[in-house]
């Protein structure tokens, strides 16, 4: 009984001692994950946003996208909110691509609209959902822009969903600035 106590402890004491092991980030990620939270840090202050995460695609050696997640406590209208989006994406992606450092990690380079994401979650001041006709999603993702809505009466899902390419969302939103 004692011996197998003891075998148990060993095993936890192993465990702890090399099983908990992490790597250091690479440069590669240590590199992205600071512009990331530079980027973020500046547009959570231009648009009254919460960063809550972002996103990566990459193999061992290359960068293939980068995406970001935002919550703002406030209803947007689809106007503001693709321009915010679309400020949002385009500061982005020049910061990723005037970054000399990261460039020898990004494939393809530069990066394009296809190579970065920006979510926005909108929710009330009280942080509860919003419903239709208040749009609860703007994602800029795979030069696409979508707005989605919510009903209350269901739960999971997307009560309307509306899309359109990123071009045409960046023309709109140069054309009324």
């Amino acid at each position: 009984m004692i011996i197998n106590i003891l075998r148990v402890f060993y095993i936890c004491v192993a465990i702890l001692f090399f099983g908990c092991e992490h790597e250091k980030p690479s440069v590669k990620a240590t590199l992205a994950r600071s512009l990331i939270r530079n980027v973020a840090k500046n547009l959570e202050q231009r648009y009254q946003l919460r960063f809550i995460g972002f996103s990566e695609s990459a193999d061992k050696a290359y960068y293939n996208k980068i995406g970001l997640r935002f919550s703002t406590y406030r209803i947007l209208r689809k106007e503001e909110g693709r321009e915010i989006l679309i400020e949002s994406a385009e500061h982005l992606m020049n910061e990723i691509n005037s970054n000399t450092d990261l460039q020898p990690y990004l494939n393809p380079y530069p990066f394009t609209a296809a190579n970065v994401e920006v979510v926005i979650f909108v929710h009330k001041q009280d942080e509860s959902s919003v419903y239709y006709p208040n749009i609860a999603v703007f994602a800029a993702w795979s030069e696409r822009v979508e707005y989605k809505t919510k009903i209350e009466e269901v739960k999971y899902g997307y009560y309307t969903e509306e899309e359109e390419s990123y071009e045409e969302a960046l023309k709109i939103v140069r054309s009324q600035n």
